[in-house]
Parts: C-alpha cells; structure tokens; sequence
C-alpha cells in the first residue's frame, strides 16, 4: 500500500531579528524572514497569512503592511520564500502572523510570533542574511563551472537608507567576479548576487565579505565561504 503524499512544509526559516532565538522587535522595525517549502512531488502550493484568531491578514500584494512571497501557485519545493511586515503602532504587543501553504489537499502551517517593544531612541546597526539555495550559514559548495546563486537581504532596526558592498578576502582572483557589486536601498531590501564559476576553479576556496553601511550605526559584514567543488 502506497503512503498518503507528504503535507507542505515550511524548512529554513531565518528572520531578522531573530524572533526564534528570543530576539524582540522594535516599533518601526520591519519583520522579515527567509524560508522554503516542501511538499509532495508535483504538488503546487499558494501561500496566504492569518491572524491569531485564524482570519486572513491580507499579505498577497506588494501594497500591503504584511507580505508573504512568491505570490500565486507554485510549485514545490519553493526556496527563496520571503515574509515582511511593518511594526508600525504595534509597541508593547505580540505580533502574531499564521503562514499557510496549501496544495489544495493539504496545508502547512508556521506561527510567526514576534513581541514588539518601543524605540529607545538608540540607532542600531544593520544586519545582512544570504540565502544560497537554501544554505543559510555562511558555507556553501558549488559544483565548478555552475552559477552560484544568493539571495542577500539588508535589514536595519532604524527607517534608514543602507549601502553595501562586497570585497573578495580569501582566494584568487576569479575567472569572473560575482555581480552586482553594490549598491543602496531602503531597508529592507534584498538582491540577487550571482557567481558563474569556471571549471578551472575546481578545488579551490574563496570568501567573499558582504557589507552593509548605514551612515549612522558602525557596519556591518557577512563572511560567505564558496567551496568550488
């Protein structure tokens, strides 16, 4: 007998701040978080949001104050899932946000929870979170000859602008650099940084240090190791 297919799941979830790990968020912070899904072989899922009393927080468009992407019917598994919400007016409560995959026959649920305090008034510095394929700790392998593609997000506690940038500190020179090489944006804002690497790199380390700068609060960097295998 055959087993019932596998229920959409919510894997890899990374947020900033770090709600998992005790972390508050502060009035006029954004939210946001990485994620993936998985699911049955086949299986298309769409994401919607509910409250804590299970009824719909609208966050399937760009406009609204809570997002959950992508938008629309996909299929799994799903990487570069992305959730973000204002905090606006929300100090001293706990903001509680439902994300739901369904595959029309079954669904996935994950409870963002997140406590919101008031703005002391202190600036604070940004933070930077890089997504390679679902590998979220700073170490990645790729195969020589084959792109390597990152989702690198900037976050900061304040309503600031960031700029960022990235140098090479470990390894030659690349037969090709990874682009883009900078830039600036509101935060939070995210990028598509890209590796095509040559199949003469096979064997060979590099790092790559990420950094984000918001004029105001000292920067910071994010170290990513790429071992060309």
């Amino acid at each position: 007998m055959g087993g019932s297919a596998a229920a959409p799941a919510f894997a890899d979830i990374v947020c900033l701040p770090d709600v998992g790990s005790g972390e508050v968020a502060v009035e006029g912070q954004p939210v946001m978080c990485s994620f993936g899904v998985t699911g049955a072989p086949g299986a298309n899922v769409s994401l919607t949001c509910e409250d804590a009393a299970g009824g719909t927080v609208d966050c399937s468009v760009a406009s609204s104050n809570f997002q959950i992407q992508p938008f629309g019917s996909n299929p799994v598994p799903v990487s570069g899932g992305f959730f973000g919400g204002s905090t606006n007016g929300l100090a001293g409560t706990t903001l509680v946000v439902i994300w739901v995959a369904d595959d029309g026959s079954a669904e996935g649920r994950h409870t963002f929870a997140a406590q919101v305090v008031a703005d002391d008034g202190i600036n604070g510095a940004p933070a930077i979170s890089v997504d390679c394929g679902g590998d979220t700790d700073g170490d990645v392998d790729v195969s020589a000859g084959q792109p390597l593609d990152c989702r690198v997000v900037f976050a900061d506690p304040d309503p600031d602008s960031v700029s960022w940038s990235y140098a090479r500190t470990g390894g030659p020179a690349p037969t090709a650099d990874p682009s883009p090489f900078g830039g600036l944006g509101s935060a939070p804002y995210g990028v598509d940084w890209r590796w095509l690497t040559d199949a003469s790199e096979a064997g060979g380390t590099w790092v790559y240090r990420f950094t984000a700068d918001d004029s105001v609060a000292p920067a910071v960097t994010f170290d990513l190791t790429v071992n060309v295998n």
